[in-house]
């Protein structure tokens, strides 16, 4: 099946590619395929398509104009996070083609899969035609023009530009939706959202650099981020963490009914229920995994620590669930497909990236990063989401992968290790110093 989608893939690419080629194409579409580089773009023709704009739908049609090339940056910088994952080489410079490919155009370079310039044409395209309706198949008239250079030029197969005008078209449809809801919910003005926008994606903030360094990604992610932290994790300091973390639990199972009961007769919580349920949503792994993407945009170095121990806790966490399957206090269902209790995820993922925020920018981000994982892991024992004893071992998880990854961040030795203890008369912290 595969060899047939490949076969069809590039029997399109060389029809497209050679077999209908003409010289009006030869001088029109390698222009056209990087117009929006071109100074007359830049210096005449934006700043005409702006006025018009302005002059048709006034300032909210070059607010919409603005987000639309904001988050068009976006979607660039997005595709080439992903390029590596699936390191396909670009047409041109392709060795095992059954026949030879025409290059028109400026030296390329990067990967081929998915297409940047479809993603960010249809992304503009589609956002801009829900805006403006009765020009909506003139936008998508140009970035299909756009994408049809690219196979033209040589520089994309037609599935490249099939998946990056697929992507461009359902992330336009998303952004279209999310402004949409904050302007209904009066969170914040368009024109405020735009500004801000601005200066969060502007060139210099907003720069990425592929970690891998042209390494196949999988590859990659074994050698160079989960063996090498694995390896560093279980070190002496390491394994008195677990020990602790296991000792802990195991002290902790015999109050694990005492507390559950405790909280259903709802006298003297830790945390009434309104509270532990807004603590509970922060917990659910979407704030430490937009924290992570955030750091892997502005501060990569950071970014990549924090998410490799995201992702080895999530992988302990899963693995441990199925090894125990473990069912609720309270009963309720699990997102997992079997009893999934033990150990608590919120509690590893809150410590976790509660840890790497610590190691990261030091004890002011990580004093109040540890309480929000505290209190994350108080609200699941107060719901009866969880057994006591499956927040220690939730929390000693989230310690120990926290702790693993900055080791193969810095490749040292971290002297100092501390994790808070939820007790049933309130919280203990154990700390440990390497001398």
């Amino acid at each position: 099946m595969k060899e047939k989608l490949l076969e069809f893939d590039y029997s399109i690419f060389h029809l497209i590619n050679t077999t209908l080629a003409n010289s009006w194409f030869d001088s029109f579409l390698p222009v056209w395929t990087n117009f929006h580089k071109l100074q007359v773009f830049l210096y005449i023709v934006a700043p005409l398509i702006l006025i018009y704009v302005f002059w048709k739908a006034r300032t909210k049609g070059v607010l919409i104009f603005a987000a639309a090339v904001i988050f068009a940056t976006a979607v660039d910088k997005f595709v080439n996070i992903i390029k590596p994952v699936f390191n396909r080489v670009r047409p041109f410079n392709a060795t095992d083609l059954p026949f030879p490919v025409i290059f028109r155009g400026d030296p390329q370079g990067g990967l081929s899969f998915p297409s940047g310039h479809a993603a960010d044409g249809f992304f503009i395209a589609v956002f801009l035609g829900l805006y403006f309706p009765k020009l909506r198949w003139f936008f998508i008239g140009l970035a299909s023009m756009t994408a049809y250079s690219r196979i033209y030029c040589g520089v994309h197969y037609p599935s490249d530009v099939l998946a990056g005008a697929t992507l461009g078209t359902i992330l336009a449809f998303l952004a279209f939706m999310l402004i949409n809801k904050i302007r209904s919910a009066k969170i914040i003005t368009l024109n405020r959202f735009v500004f801000l926008a601005l200066v969060l994606l502007s060139w210099k903030s907003f720069s990425y650099e592929d970690p891998t360094q042209g390494k196949p990604f999988v590859p990659w992610l074994w050698e160079d981020q989960f063996k090498p932290t694995i390896k560093n994790g279980f070190d002496d300091t390491g394994f008195t963490i677990l020990g602790v973390g296991a000792l802990t639990t195991i002290a902790a199972h015999q109050y694990d009914y005492d507390v559950v009961e405790h909280n259903e007769r709802g006298h003297d919580l830790l945390m009434d229920r309104e509270t532990s349920s807004d603590f509970a949503k922060v917990g659910s792994g979407f704030l430490s995994v937009s924290v992570a993407i955030g750091q892997l945009i502005w501060d990569q170095e950071n970014g990549l620590m924090h998410a490799r121990a995201l992702a080895l806790t999530s992988l302990s966490h899963v693995s441990l669930s199925f090894i125990f399957q473990r069912h609720r206090p309270d009963g309720r269902g699990d997102y997992l497909p079997f009893p999934s209790s033990f150990p608590s995820g919120h509690a590893s993922s809150a410590f976790t990236s509660a840890g790497s925020l610590m190691y990261a920018y030091g004890w002011k981000v990580g004093i109040p990063a540890y309480a929000v994982a505290t209190a994350i892991s108080i609200s699941r024992i107060a719901e009866n989401a969880h057994w006591i004893s499956d927040i220690t071992s939730g929390i000693s998880l989230g310690v120990f992968w926290a702790r693993a990854s900055y080791l193969t961040h810095t490749q040292q030795t971290a002297n100092l290790s501390w994790m808070p203890i939820p007790t049933p008369d309130g919280l203990g912290i154990y700390f440990q110093h390497q001398f």
